[in-house]
């Protein structure tokens, strides 16, 4: 809903450091992060601190 209401703000997947590391840093994760565009914020649940930003 947000990306029709307002298109000029990107979107990111927040997604744990732990499961960026078993899905996303994977040849298959990284084919559907390709494929779908998505753009992800890796966090570390246990600091709650943001690690990186993936465009």
């Amino acid at each position: 809903m947000l990306e029709e209401t307002e298109k000029d703000r990107l979107l990111y997947l927040a997604v744990t450091n732990i499961a960026y590391k078993d899905i996303f840093a994977e040849p298959i994760g990284k084919l559907v992060m390709q494929k779908n565009h998505l753009r992800l914020m890796i966090f570390n649940s246990h600091r709650q601190e943001i690690e990186e930003w993936i465009n």
